[in-house]
């Protein structure tokens, strides 16, 4: 018995957007008749994380693996009517047409080494017999957040970086500035940044360096979490040093990857940005950096480029499913 499946999704972005429709044409074809309970299609959003710990006692060492998962929703139709028993499918080929419509709170769609979430079109046949498998075929739907867009008032934040001065009570002091013109990002968009660093110090600051910090927080189903922080290297700026006894204006343009984005509504994932500008200084002296949060998300009124046209795609057949 051969089942094969092709699906037509009409695409009215690059993305599809939490709160909008998804509606197309499911397209099988039996070499065979096939007897079956019912042939379901349904549209899941499901989530889930795993990462192992190891813990050391003395010569012994011990490994655990958490787990979190997460249905976000499920909607479903019948693609044959059912009569109340056994159906027996014609061998030929079949189209049906198909509308869900995907929940507003929803996260974006994820992968990384430890955490997936994922919008996926399932289409299953159940047959009857114990040991007759079921058929079951799925296609991946992407699914990109937005916000709507409003205007947003400059956001200025800064530090004050006391130096130690041997032989001396009075501290020189540096002072940084930093405007922000907006704190919600877009991937693939130029944050711009006004610095003012005034230098009342005799020592030459080595750099202003900005960047984009990403701090991902993974939740397994017992509640136990797991932290991963990083920098996005792509983010990293740096200025030229600055001389002491002067005040410097400063304009750095930092690129926000279109690959990142803010990670909200899921129990098991969030994903969080913060920018942060780090004043460097040469030895003994410390380095001073402060930080505010940003948002990265698509906003509604953007275009994602060219509308891609609709086409068949083959849905691949989901051995979980069996």
């Amino acid at each position: 018995m051969v089942v094969s499946c092709q699906i037509l999704i009409n695409k009215p972005t690059s993305y599809h957007r939490p709160g909008q429709p998804v509606n197309g044409v499911i397209k099988y074809a039996l070499n065979h008749p096939l007897e079956v309970y019912s042939v379901v299609l349904s549209l899941v959003g499901e989530g889930e994380c795993s990462w192992t710990e190891t813990e050391s006692n003395g010569d012994k060492s011990e490994s655990k693996t958490y787990y979190g998962t997460e249905r976000f929703f499920k909607e479903s139709m019948n693609v044959v009517k059912k009569t109340g028993g056994v159906v027996t499918i014609p061998a030929g080929s079949y189209e049906v047409q198909f509308e869900f419509c995907f929940p507003k709170n929803i996260p974006p769609t994820f992968q990384n080494h430890t955490a997936t979430i994922s919008y996926k079109l399932l289409l299953k046949f159940k047959r009857p017999g114990l040991f007759q498998s079921n058929k079951k075929f799925s296609a991946e739907i992407p699914i990109r957040t937005w916000m709507e867009s409003e205007p947003e008032t400059p956001l200025v934040f800064g530090l004050e970086k006391k130096l130690t001065k041997l032989f001396s009570r009075k501290k020189p002091l540096i002072n940084l500035k930093v405007m922000i013109a907006k704190t919600t990002l877009t991937p693939g968009e130029t944050a711009h940044l006004d610095i003012v660093v005034t230098n009342n110090s005799n020592v030459t600051i080595t750099a202003i360096k900005s960047e984009i910090l990403r701090n991902i927080t993974y939740t397994a189903d017992c509640g136990q979490k797991e932290y991963d922080d990083s920098v996005i290297q792509s983010s990293i700026i740096q200025s030229t040093s600055i001389p002491g006894k002067s005040i410097v204006n400063l304009t750095q343009e930092m690129p926000v990857s279109s690959v990142i984005y803010t990670v909200r509504n899921s129990r098991i994932l969030k994903v969080e940005f913060k920018l942060r500008v780090t004043l460097r200084l040469p030895m003994p002296h410390i380095n001073a950096s402060t930080e505010v949060p940003v948002l990265i998300i698509d906003k509604s009124d953007e275009y994602l480029g060219d509308e891609p046209p609709s086409y068949w795609q083959v849905m691949c057949e989901d051995e979980k499913g069996k």
